[in-house]
């Protein structure tokens, strides 16, 4: 792309290389293409440039740890006001975590928006499914068992897919319908969703499947033995902890102790 100078081109490779960054868990390099993507994209002016930037910020604000920090140009955006949705979800997905209650009001108050919508606000463009999955976080974070079911609905027919944001479309669907308490349908959807994350070989999200698994297993545990892990479930966590120590993903092995306590 630089060789013949298409900087359409060069907008693109960067955003699918911040893409494969994120997924493999190199956070630092992924934050880094995106700037520079979203620099060359303003700079020929392409439609949805601060769109998809700002999916892949909140995608690295909620996965890398630092879920308290927005690019300041998103940040702005939001408080100014009106904006692109994923910029909307971004702030509300940052505002979940780690944030004092009148924060994640906020986001409640986003999400019984889309609710109370049926969710048909959510335009049918190249960014509908990452915007449905960041409906589906702020959901299952929110632990709202309401939108966890009309998402899981939504997204049910695309669980086959990978959102270029987001990573396999049935790790969430796995995660709401564990959620729901569907516990025989979030197996199948996060064994499907480990499949695809382990054939692109990314670290990331294998990490993130297997603590889901666990903590679906858990769940699924009877009365009699509530909250014990058997052995294919503290397998999954060895697993992840060992990925976790290698990429340096320390909110995740919090999530690992987590369950095992």
């Amino acid at each position: 792309a630089g060789q013949v100078g298409a900087p359409a081109m060069l907008w693109t490779v960067g955003f699918y290389d911040a893409f494969v960054a994120t997924m493999q868990a190199r956070f630092a390099d992924a934050e880094q293409l995106a700037r520079s993507s979203v620099e060359a994209g303003v700079a020929m002016g392409a439609a949805n440039v601060i769109a998809v930037f700002a999916g892949q910020a909140a995608v690295l604000a909620a996965i890398a740890g630092h879920r308290s920090e927005l690019p300041p140009a998103i940040a702005q955006a939001v408080e100014a006001g009106p904006v692109e949705l994923t910029s909307r979800l971004a702030h509300a997905i940052v505002s979940v975590a780690g944030h004092p209650e009148g924060r994640r009001e906020v986001a409640r108050a986003f999400l019984d928006e889309a609710v109370a919508a049926g969710f048909r606000h959510v335009r049918p463009d190249l960014m509908w499914v990452t915007s449905m999955l960041g409906y589906a976080t702020l959901a299952i974070e929110l632990e709202d068992l309401g939108a966890a079911a009309e998402l899981l609905a939504i997204i049910g027919p695309y669980t086959g897919e990978i959102a270029t944001n987001l990573g396999p479309v049935a790790t969430y669907a796995g995660r709401l319908a564990s959620l729901l308490g569907r516990h025989d349908l979030a197996e199948q959807h996060l064994t499907a969703a480990f499949a695809i994350a382990d054939a692109f070989d990314w670290d990331y999200h294998r990490t993130a499947i297997l603590i889901a698994r666990a903590a679906a297993r858990r769940s699924a545990r009877p009365p009699s033995r509530p909250g014990q892990l058997d052995e294919q479930a503290q397998a999954w966590l060895a697993t992840a902890e060992r990925i976790c120590v290698a990429r340096g993903l320390p909110r995740m092995l919090v999530a690992i102790e987590a369950i095992r306590g």
